[in-house]
């Protein structure tokens, strides 16, 4: 039997560390396959132009978010009126799902964190289900969820 601190002969565990045969590195150019490509005469599509957005205003605004300039664009939308502020959150969930429910399939909404998410969710469902667009019966259904702290892929 081999010594107990030799695990095989790419590992061994000395007090507080394991040490590892050396991973392959690879070089910055495999890093980035698509600079090779292009090195080897692949032709570049580069996506510069915004063609489905048909209102002047709305694609000026759109480049605008393209360069990263958001502060400049949410003044000019306040200035056109579509900025709106809703105060209270119960108030703001409910108008955002109204949207929602008068046409779904054109309407997204994006949620600035989980919890936000998980509550817009249950609104617009309770609302779905109002409108007859959803079932009433609910039918639950066990789901995994990582334990909190649980980063395993």
């Amino acid at each position: 039997m081999p010594p107990a601190h030799v695990v095989s002969r790419s590992r061994r565990i000395w007090p507080n560390r394991i040490d590892r045969a050396p991973r392959r590195r690879r070089s910055r150019r495999t890093r980035h396959g698509s600079g090779q490509l292009q090195e080897a005469g692949l032709r570049t599509a580069h996506l510069d132009e915004i063609v489905r957005q048909p209102d002047p205003e709305l694609k000026a605004i759109v480049e605008q978010l393209a360069r990263g300039d958001v502060h400049s664009v949410v003044e000019r939308l306040d200035h056109q009126d579509r900025v709106h502020e809703i105060g209270p959150r119960e108030e703001r969930l409910s108008a955002i799902a109204n949207e929602y429910v008068k046409d779904p399939h054109a309407t997204l909404v994006v949620a600035p964190d989980n919890q936000s998410r998980q509550d817009l969710n249950d609104v617009i469902h309770r609302m779905m289900q109002r409108e007859g667009c959803v079932e009433q019966d609910e039918h639950r259904t066990a789901a995994a969820v990582a334990a909190p702290g649980d980063h395993r892929r």
